[in-house]
């Protein structure tokens, strides 16, 4: 995949820098804007050519979106949230084109959103390994190994960031 630019080696670096150097702010930014614009690398050429197809696929997505958002408005607690969206995840394991929806297009917004939901660091980062371990999951058997590698350098920048907060 070097052919999309994708560079999980310089990711690696970064990461093993600020695991060295005990990490401050603007290294944090600098590392999580490098794995975002990486996976955005990946998903462009996943993404699909046809028009039909891809507005099909964003309009699972905005679906999913919805229920999420639904959840997150009903819910007040990690556990509660946990068990709504247990039922999203699997169903993309069964359902391709879904799962895709899933990893796609709706899983950044949803990592964004889980960053900061409860504004607690430690409560904050139970649902965002969650999130991320299904999206790894569901990635193993969806996408291609990169995503999934990618998926998984940034469950280990994650746990360095709430390590250090």
């Amino acid at each position: 995949m070097g052919e999309n630019n994708v560079n999980l080696d310089e990711i690696k670096g970064l990461l093993q820098e600020l695991k060295e150097n005990d990490g401050d702010q603007l290294n944090y930014e600098e590392v999580e804007a490098e794995i975002v614009d990486q996976k955005n690398t990946i998903r462009s050429y996943l993404m699909p050519d046809n028009q039909q197809e891809d507005e099909r696929l964003k309009q699972i997505a905005s679906k999913i979106e919805a229920h999420i958002q639904t959840g997150f408005e009903t819910f007040n607690q990690v556990d509660e949230i946990i068990n709504y969206l247990e039922p999203v995840f699997q169903r993309g394991k069964i359902d391709k084109v879904y799962g895709r929806a899933i990893v796609l297009i709706e899983e950044n917004t949803l990592i964004e959103q889980v960053k900061k939901h409860f504004n607690n660091p430690a409560t904050d980062y139970q649902l965002l390994d969650y999130v991320l371990s299904r999206a790894i999951e569901l990635s193993n058997e969806i996408m291609p190994s990169e995503y999934t590698e990618i998926l998984k350098l940034e469950k280990a920048f994650f746990e360095e960031v709430y390590n250090h907060s």
